[in-house]
């Protein structure tokens, strides 16, 4: 083990440095600062309030003008006054007051006078008894409820303008009523009544947030709107503003601004100049602490405390150079054994912390790399026995002598069937013998193939049908022997089991620009949900994994991985009495000399 060093870390040096110089640079920027950047604080944000509050009033003026001004349209328009006025001579049919009454519905709701937006609404209270009305909702017979009602009697009573008349609970959610009268010179009365939805004024008010609440007021104090459903209907002394109720007045004509205890109110009146009965909107905005301020305002001292600042990361950065350097050193030299660029680990020089750790880390990796190399070779070993071992099961050679004998004996006794079966075999057998090398030409493995599939037409008959299509250009390409074998055998071992119908086998080779892809695809039983999860379970297990059964289709995968990498190998997909596909990618690649042949 390596000896501890005693010293003053990196980390500390830098802690301290950086403790000292803070504290010098916030007591210098405080000296600076002083309570002028904490009054300017104060009178910014009190801007900032009112800012907001003039973006809510905007918005709730424009919104309350568009009804108010509908207000006075329909009380100018002499083709609804004239008709809310008409007496029908004796003798009038029901359908000609029910035509006169469709005309002008449908006259008012050609120019969207007649609306219903995100639920407010429009309507036309009227005691002309003689108009022939039904209960769409704009024009409306006043009944004895509506006359007892304290809207429709105030109105009565106000010849012009327009009366706000408070919040009601309706259908839909609390409302705010406009009223006017529309024929205060005839005969009867017309009361127009506009119901905006108490939740739609809420959207409208500037971004409220957990400091800030706004409120819409009547001019007695009644509280109209407010995102505190509970404060509706209550007065300002209730809700504890009582010290804003004889400040209203006071912003008829401009906004008024009070601070109050922490926080700070803007009061203004809605529709200024519109003739409607007054409505104040105010807003209640916390005020920030003294500290928040001060710190808020920060800014207007920034070229000395930038200045400071400055010096203060120099010193730091001049520090922390030689701390970074090293860091960076003995991360280069990881990276350089982790990215197999170097087998040996770069130990740094010196006395400090840095040096201590790259040889503890040098020893990690020396040990991890004894470690490995041990379990590899016994990995190695195991795999190399296996191998050994399956091959002593059988000597082809030995296989090879005993077939060319029985062929023999099949001639010598006339039985040429089995011996042309015995041949094919045969030469199945040479030609696997005569591979010595790992990576042979396509078109080899394809001669084995044709081979083996004429033995099994042989067997099968009819019941086997066998399509190969092969792009000529991939007949030279190198691939790892015996690539198809194992896959075709498959495929007709088992998509034969319980297959009703003749199983047609089809071998598709192409090129797809750097890739070789061999399809092998059946029309056979196919394989269940649970079956197929398996097999994609053993593919994509450890190299070294030895499988219980589909031993030939695994080893198959372990040799692609092990060649080229895992961004090639085995696809499969197979559904129930469907079928089954093996899509096998490949590099595609050319022997040299074959290659230039080809070119030329």
């Amino acid at each position: 083990m390596l000896e501890h060093v005693s010293r003053m870390s990196f980390r500390k040096k830098l802690l301290y440095s950086y403790f000292s110089l803070v504290i010098l640079s916030a007591f210098i920027m405080m000296l600076i600062s002083g309570a002028s950047m904490m009054r300017t604080g104060r009178q910014r944000e009190i801007e900032r309030i009112e800012n907001g509050f003039a973006q809510s009033m905007l918005s709730i003026d424009n919104y309350m003008n568009r009804y108010v001004n509908l207000a006075y349209t329909l009380k100018v328009d002499s083709f609804l006054t004239n008709y809310l006025s008409k007496h029908y001579p004796a003798g009038t049919t029901v359908e000609k007051r029910y035509y006169d009454y469709f005309a002008v519905i449908k006259t008012y709701k050609t120019r969207m006078l007649y609306e219903q937006l995100s639920g407010n609404s429009v309507s036309v209270y009227t005691d002309n008894s003689e108009l022939a009305v039904n209960n769409d909702g704009f024009i409306l017979p006043v009944t004895e409820k509506i006359q007892a009602m304290a809207w429709y009697q105030n109105t009565l009573k106000e010849h012009d303008g327009v009366l706000l008349s408070g919040t009601f609970d309706q259908e839909g959610g609390d409302a705010l009523f406009f009223t006017m009268h529309l024929t205060p010179k005839a005969g009867s009365n017309n009361v127009l009544l506009v119901r905006i939805l108490v939740r739609n004024i809420n959207g409208l008010f500037n971004a409220p947030t957990g400091n800030r609440a706004c409120f819409l007021v009547d001019d007695k104090g009644m509280i109209l709107v407010s995102q505190q459903e509970e404060l509706i209907g209550r007065s300002l002394e209730e809700a504890g503003y009582g010290f804003l109720t004889d400040r209203l007045s006071a912003a008829d004509e401009t906004n008024e601004v009070l601070e109050h205890g922490k926080k700070v109110y803007m009061l203004g009146r809605v529709c200024r100049d519109k003739g409607v009965s007054p409505c104040y909107l105010f807003e209640e905005t916390a005020l920030s602490s003294d500290a928040q301020a001060f710190l808020g305002n920060v800014r207007s001292c920034l070229i000395p405390w930038f200045v400071v600042i400055g010096i203060d990361i120099l010193v730091i950065l001049l520090v922390a150079g030689q701390f970074s350097k090293r860091i960076s050193a003995l991360i280069e030299a990881v990276n350089q054994v982790a990215n197999r660029k170097s087998d040996s680990f770069h130990v740094l020089e010196g006395s400090d912390e840095f040096s201590t750790l790259s040889q503890y880390i040098n020893e990690m990796i020396t040990k991890v790399q004894y470690c490995q190399k041990e379990t590899y070779q016994a990995k190695l070993d195991t795999k190399n026995a296996q191998i050994r071992a399956l091959r002593s099961q059988i000597n082809p050679h030995f296989l090879f002598n005993c077939l060319q004998s029985i062929q023999a004996s099949a001639l010598k006794n006339g039985a040429m069937e089995t011996a042309d079966l015995i041949s094919m075999y045969s030469r199945v057998i040479r030609e696997s013998i005569s591979w010595k090398q790992e990576v042979i030409p396509l078109g080899q493995e394809l001669g084995l193939i044709e081979s083996y599939l004429q033995i099994q037409k042989k067997r099968f008959e009819k019941q086997l049908i066998c399509i190969i299509d092969v792009e000529e250009a991939c007949r030279n390409a190198q691939i790892p022997k015996f690539t198809l074998q194992p896959i075709v055998e498959n495929a007709i071992h088992h998509g034969m089991q319980g297959c009703g119908h003749p199983l047609e086998l089809t071998i598709h080779i192409s090129r797809a620009e750097d890739e070789l892809r061999l399809v092998v695809r059946d029309n056979g039983k196919g394989m269940s949900g649970e079956q197929l999860q398996e097999i994609h379970q053993l593919l994509e297990g450890d190299l070294f994994t030895d499988p219980q059964v589909h031993i030939g289709i695994v080893n198959l995968q372990q040799r692609i991985w092990l060649r080229y990498g895992r961004a090639y190998g085995i696809r499969i997909a197979s559904s129930p009495d469907v079928g089954t596909e093996v899509d096998i990618r490949l590099p595609f690649e050319i022997a040299a000399g074959e290659d230039a042949q080809n070119q030329t």
